[in-house]
């Protein structure tokens, strides 16, 4: 029995990434555990960079161990430009000496949580290189043109000079005209709030399954609410302490307060506990979240065309 749910189990992580090309994975594993690799350009030319990007999401006690890549990780024809870290991303930048095929060997990543450890597979990286040169004159070279030293004609000298002149005319005529450039007006919130509202509703991270990204949203949108037209200034304090203001103001209905404390407190428990969600709550959620989120806007512009 133990065998074929590992079997099972093996299945079901190439079923999830089947459908990515070699230059963009996506590779899950049990519970949160997940991989994405993108790369990057498409066409690669000879001697230009190629970049590898490998993004982790693991559990919250896991400890995650990239691979350590040298030169000699990579096929033969490719160098090893950088290899860098920085937190759950690990970054490749590689160069080809020469046109052809390659492929970048499979990315092994160790999710570790002290009582046992789960290890993720990438895909080999596959791309083809084409040459700017012509046919055998394709192997990286110095780019850099010869620099050629000798004296000035006068002709030159009298042309330098005019391009001198023309240099600082035109910098005193851009000082002259930057003090006449009028202020642009910050964007109006009620703008700010609907062009979020969009951002939100057409979001797929909810079909997806993905509920830290969405609730990542709606509560940005939420917040931006509360700042941009009620001053709340959220931003600046805990959760507890502008919950403690939300709560006794005046400004917001009972039910609407109910909401918010059951809100923050269950997208946080998603986001950051990294527990379960259900996905009909979410929709009624996000139901919330807009419907508030245009209240604001209205009112924000109300007050605005009253004023002007």
């Amino acid at each position: 029995m133990r065998k074929i749910f590992l079997v099972l189990t093996v299945l079901s992580l190439f079923s999830c990434s089947g459908h990515d090309t070699s230059l963009n994975q996506k590779i899950r594993g049990e519970g949160n555990r997940s991989l994405s690799l993108s790369a990057g350009p498409e066409e690669v030319w000879v001697g230009v960079p190629f970049t590898v990007e490998l993004r982790m999401k693991g559990e919250k006690d896991d400890d995650v161990l990239f691979p350590a890549i040298e030169q000699d990780f990579l096929p033969e024809g490719l160098q090893l430009r950088e290899c860098r870290v920085d937190d759950n991303l690990l970054t490749l930048t590689v160069a080809a000496e020469k046109s052809g095929a390659y492929a970048i060997p499979p990315l092994n990543v160790l999710f570790d949580n002290g009582s046992g450890g789960v290890e993720l597979l990438t895909r080999p990286v596959e791309f083809e290189v084409v040459s700017l040169a012509g046919e055998g004159q394709e192997e990286m070279a110095d780019i850099t043109p010869a620099l050629s030293i000798g004296f000035l004609t006068r002709g030159q000298i009298a042309l330098a000079a005019g391009l001198i002149i023309l240099m600082g005319l035109f910098l005193f005529w851009l000082l002259y005209w930057r003090r006449r450039v009028k202020v642009i007006p910050p964007e109006p919130v009620w703008t700010i709030l609907e062009r979020e509202i969009g951002l939100l509703q057409s979001d797929a991270s909810l079909l997806e399954g993905e509920g830290d990204e969405f609730y990542d949203r709606s509560v940005s949108l939420v917040k931006k609410a509360l700042d941009g037209v009620y001053g709340e200034k959220t931003g600046e304090r805990t959760r507890e302490e502008f919950m403690a203001d939300l709560l006794h103001s005046s400004r917001y209905e009972g039910d609407l307060k109910a909401w918010f404390v059951a809100f923050f407190e269950r997208a946080d428990m998603v986001r950051f506990a990294r527990t379960g969600f259900s996905r009909d709550t979410a929709l009624r959620d996000l139901d919330e979240a807009v419907r508030f989120a245009h209240r604001a806007a209205e009112q924000a512009r109300g007050e605005g065309e009253g004023k002007s």
